[in-house]
């Protein structure tokens, strides 16, 4: 399995991450994240994508202390809000 992410930035940057199955990929607006995007829509720690069953996983939200804390501006795939969702070629995420 393997997976590109492509990256629009509201700046207008485009980039590409290889995703690497087992690992995790944690997306918001502070440095320490995999994904870092400076948009203020978007929380310092949004979500996050990890891989189960060979499929990759968005998840709403971060884990800490060992528990899943939703993020406050929610994530959106294809336009509709979304707490999970295993990720299929083409989806739009925001």
């Amino acid at each position: 399995m393997s997976a590109k992410l492509k990256i629009t930035e509201p700046t207008g940057r485009i980039w590409e991450l290889d995703l690497v199955p087992g690992n995790t990929y944690t997306i918001g607006r502070a440095k320490e994240n995999s994904i870092v995007l400076n948009d203020r829509r978007v929380s310092r720690k949004h979500a996050f994508i990890g891989s189960d069953d060979e499929r990759f996983k968005l998840i709403d939200g971060y884990i800490e202390n060992g528990n899943l804390v939703r993020s406050v501006n929610h994530v959106f795939v294809n336009g509709s809000p979304t707490l999970e969702k295993h990720l299929i070629q083409g989806d739009a995420m925001v």
